[in-house]
């Protein structure tokens, strides 16, 4: 068989210039086949007529790879000149932006969702967690449901910047930068795809699904953040319906402006932190014994004892002593 597809080959290239007359002759010998060439790979069918002639039919899918291909090197040569791609880019710290305050700024930033680029929806067929407090933390992604092994693409084209194990919950991690300053953080992943610095299109796959790192079941944590800020993706992507929602659409662009709204979140943050860091004591009453105490509070019996030296027998407690809690 590899004899034969070379000699077709062969034949290919001595015949390049198709006869006129090869349509209303005979086809002898029809094959699909696939080369290599300066470092491209062709698909199309080889046909071989009774006359002798020959003809090469280029397949869709060689034409769609070459346009890709050819994109692909248009958004590299942009990516090479661009700031966006240049400062705070880091492909070990997760967070290479000084710290911001977005959640205090005057004005909106202006962000063309699909600059250089097209969008691929992130998996959508249920949200097990939305952005928003959970569990005393902010939660900074949506949880969506996904099995192990499902593929995963970028829902936005870009550069990557991160593609590596995460030993601080995200398990393995892809971020993605993109043209309009956003990256895409894709957490959990049970493979990764793509290597940092490679130039992704929106529906490149980019990983396999899994639940690595701190994931309760398979599931994709998927972040939208800007200069290292989260900020809710459900603002620019309806999920349900499967499309963009940005607040303008301007000459086919699709326009959102970021205010401090999307990171009013980081505020209230602050405000809880604050509040849980405040010391706070506690009268115990008839029934009560450290381990409820911990529960009420939230905490644990090691934090509570460690907040209160002197309590080191805890058969002694009594009624209207008062601890430390916070």
């Amino acid at each position: 068989m590899r004899f034969i597809n070379l000699f077709f080959l062969t034949a290919l290239i001595l015949l390049k210039v198709t006869s006129l007359n090869a349509q209303t002759n005979k086809i002898l010998f029809s094959q699909d086949l696939r080369f290599k060439s300066d470092s491209t790979t062709h698909y199309g069918k080889l046909l071989l007529y009774d006359d002798f002639s020959s003809e090469w039919i280029v397949s869709s899918r060689s034409n769609e790879i070459s346009k890709k291909d050819s994109l692909r090197d248009v958004l590299r040569k942009i990516s090479s000149k661009s700031d966006i791609f240049t400062k705070f880019w880091s492909n070990t710290n997760l967070f290479p932006y000084p710290k911001q305050v977005l959640h205090k700024m005057t004005d909106s930033i202006e962000i063309n969702l699909t600059k250089n680029s097209g969008f691929h929806l992130p998996p959508n067929d249920h949200i097990f967690s939305p952005f928003g407090w959970r569990r005393n933390r902010q939660h900074k992604g949506i949880d969506l449901d996904l099995n192990i092994g499902d593929t995963l693409r970028s829902a936005f084209s870009g550069k990557v910047r991160f593609a590596d194990f995460n030993n601080g919950g995200y398990g393995n991690l892809v971020i993605i930068r993109h043209f309009n300053g956003l990256e895409t953080y894709y957490a959990h992943l049970d493979k990764l795809i793509i290597q940092p610095n490679d130039i992704v299109l929106a529906g490149d796959i980019i990983g396999l699904g899994g639940e690595t790192g701190r994931a309760l079941g398979p599931h994709l944590h998927f972040e939208v953040r800007y200069k290292d800020v989260a900020f809710n993706s459900q603002n620019i992507i309806d999920y349900d319906k499967g499309v963009l929602k940005p607040s303008a659409n301007y000459n086919n662009n699709s326009i959102y402006y970021l205010t401090k709204s999307d990171f009013s979140w980081v505020d209230v943050n602050n405000k809880r932190a604050a509040a849980n860091n405040k010391k706070k004591y506690y009268k115990l009453k008839s029934g009560d014994y450290i381990g409820k105490v911990a529960v009420k509070y939230n905490t644990t019996v090691k934090k509570i004892l460690k907040l209160n030296p002197k309590l080191k027998n805890l058969n002694s407690l009594q009624i209207g002593q008062v601890i430390r809690v916070r």
